[in-house]
């Protein structure tokens, strides 16, 4: 923001105590859905840079690891080239990674996001692990 970059997040509600250090830094919230495409797409107009930090430690409230990890990251994606970013940067977990993928949902559906991430990106295996110790998207 100092030098004059807007910030405009996607939010599950505006208003909220969840939201109220963002009103502080002067950052538009847009209440929306990362499940919803018309959302993400709504929240990105405009924007240069996507920064996809959405995530779960527990399904609740109907919003499964699937539908948050991985369909949330592809509008996301879907978002960003949409609006044309430049750049998209997505935050996952430590320690995820194809290799370690397990029977648990979370750390699988982790996977998938990062591997939608890589794709769209144009990264491949081998540059996916330098990428995972960051050199970045």
């Amino acid at each position: 923001m100092e030098d004059g970059h807007e910030i405009t997040c996607l939010v599950r509600s505006e208003g909220s105590e969840e939201t109220w250090f963002l009103d502080g830094l002067g950052a538009e919230t847009i209440a929306g859905d990362i499940t919803i495409p018309e959302s993400v797409a709504l929240a990105a107009e405009g924007c240069e840079a996507i920064i996809h930090l959405v995530g779960i430690i527990f399904e609740r409230r109907g919003a499964s690891f699937q539908q948050i990890h991985v369909e949330g990251t592809r509008n996301a994606l879907a978002a960003a080239a949409r609006v044309g970013a430049r750049r998209f940067v997505h935050m996952s977990a430590l320690g995820t990674g194809a290799a370690l993928a397990s029977s648990l949902v979370d750390a699988s559906c982790k996977v998938l996001a990062e591997m939608a991430t890589f794709a769209e990106a144009g990264v491949s295996e081998k540059e996916e692990d330098r990428t995972e110790q960051g050199a970045g998207i």
